[in-house]
């Protein structure tokens, strides 16, 4: 094993241990017990990794002084499953089943602190903003983990410069957008043209379950991965509303 520089995080695996080092864009390497190599991630802007509890899922995050990007990987075959930018976080846990994970900002000037909720494809479940937030925690025994469906297209993100809190409003605030594509820019000539206000009817019950999901999500109940999975249809199902409109 060569000698590693500049290392900012280091973890223990089931059958190893994982490494970030090197200078930004940093190596991620994962090495077994013998000190031999056996897994190397695409370089990226990144000091943090953290792993579900099955240990087959991972997100390299670049938080503190980097850009608040976090990548998502499939620890087996290496697949890049998504990437989200939360800006101004600091942490990341994992709930018991491995399948969702929560994106922490907390902050000792106590403002804009935020818990995000994601699928492991880097979808937004839901989020909770506090006045106040010094840590947080998940508990709880290991679960089995839930394969998810997929997202069709590509999760658009959006990039903005972080500003600390004391310091906004004061100057121009310059922003980066990065888009992505849309595939479903305009698909109503891709909808049946027979009873056109019986398909909206439809839209807009579906987003009223889809509602009410959401509300039992945050009084914590438990939802079936088939219930989960239509919450992730929600901007599918804004975006085809919208479109109705037009």
């Amino acid at each position: 094993m060569p000698k590693l520089s500049n290392i900012s995080d280091f973890n223990f695996l089931k059958n190893g241990f994982v490494i970030i080092f090197g200078s930004q864009p940093s190596n991620v390497c994962v090495y077994d017990y013998n000190k031999n190599q056996i897994k190397r991630f695409p370089k990226g802007l990144r000091n943090q990794a953290y792993f579900n509890p099955h240990f087959n899922i991972v997100a390299l995050a670049g938080f503190g002084q980097l850009s608040g990007d976090i990548e998502i990987y499939n620890t087996e075959t290496m697949e890049k499953y998504g990437e989200l930018c939360e800006l101004g976080a600091n942490n990341i846990q994992w709930e018991n089943s491995g399948t969702y994970f929560y994106v922490s900002t907390t902050s000792y000037l106590k403002e804009d602190n935020k818990i995000t909720m994601y699928d492991y494809c880097g979808r937004k479940i839901k989020e909770e903003k506090y006045k106040a937030l010094i840590s947080s925690i998940v508990y709880g025994l290991e679960e089995p983990f839930v394969e998810l469906e997929k997202p069709s297209a590509s999760v658009k993100t959006r990039k903005e410069v972080y500003v600390p809190p004391h310091l906004a409003g004061k100057g121009p605030i310059r922003k980066t957008y990065i888009k992505e594509n849309k595939n479903n820019i305009n698909k109503t000539n891709t909808e049946p043209k027979k009873k056109p206000q019986e398909i909206l009817e439809n839209l807009k019950n579906l987003l009223k379950e889809i509602e009410n999901l959401q509300r039992k999500l945050k009084d914590g109940e438990s939802l079936s991965t088939k219930e989960m999975n239509l919450i992730l249809r929600e901007e599918s199902i804004r975006n085809k509303i919208e479109n109705f409109k037009q």
